[in-house]
């Protein structure tokens, strides 16, 4: 029904998917945030959304009081959210980086804003971020072009490096059935790996430009760039 757009004028705008028009916008007035609107997360039923910004704040709204239910000051920027299929959690990346020294968290919280888990990670350049639909799994993408995958349940490593590229990363995806891990490089070459076998098994090139992004479906057999 709804499609939410964040900008660096600082509001989020809800859409009416279906007409096309801006049905409201959520602003500092109403509670929201004081600088640009890094991103955005629906939660399953469309009752709620969170948002992320650079004045280092995540905001749960309420869409139909069009109120905050919480505001966190977090200290860092978010760059990405994630909220769970099931509805009982949010995934956010973190990421603060003060001279060289680079801290990226990865944290889990409830659907009113409590903090449940926080995988730490220091001194590695963390390019891109995803989760799986469930909340359960990060895959991380560093400047050296490796990935890396995290349980988010414990903490713990899932297999060791996938050193995808010898440069840096453009985006990174992982298939529903956490089976499969799709990679770009700055330079819009996209790899898919097989997480079992543990080799590449389909590279291409996507676009002639930069490759912003990549998007895997909901049944994990196509994916978009």
């Amino acid at each position: 029904r709804w499609v939410a757009s964040g900008s660096e004028d600082r509001t989020i705008k809800v859409w009416d998917a279906a007409a096309g028009t801006e049905a409201f916008s959520l602003d500092a007035a109403a509670g929201g945030h004081d600088a640009d609107v890094t991103s955005l997360a629906f939660e399953p039923t469309g009752k709620r959304l969170v948002s992320g910004g650079d004045d280092r704040k995540l905001v749960v709204w309420d869409l139909e009081t069009r109120k905050p239910v919480a505001t966190l000051g977090v200290d860092q920027r978010i760059p990405y959210i994630l909220w769970a299929a099931g509805g009982g959690k949010f995934v956010a990346w973190q990421s603060s980086k003060r001279g060289e020294a680079e801290t990226n968290n990865f944290k889990t919280y409830d659907p009113d804003g409590k903090p449940l888990n926080s995988l730490d990670l220091k001194d590695r350049s963390v390019l891109c971020t995803t989760f799986t639909t469930d909340g359960e799994l990060a895959a991380l993408g560093f400047a050296d072009g490796s990935v890396q995958l995290w349980s988010l349940k414990d903490n713990s490593r899932v297999g060791g490096d996938w050193a995808a590229f010898n440069k840096d990363l453009g985006d990174i995806a992982v298939t529903p059935d956490k089976k499969k891990v799709i990679a770009s490089d700055a330079e819009c070459n996209v790899k898919v790996y097989d997480l079992a076998k543990k080799e590449v098994i389909k590279t291409f090139q996507a676009h002639k430009g930069n490759l912003n992004g990549i998007l895997v479906g909901p049944d994990g057999t196509r994916f978009a760039s």
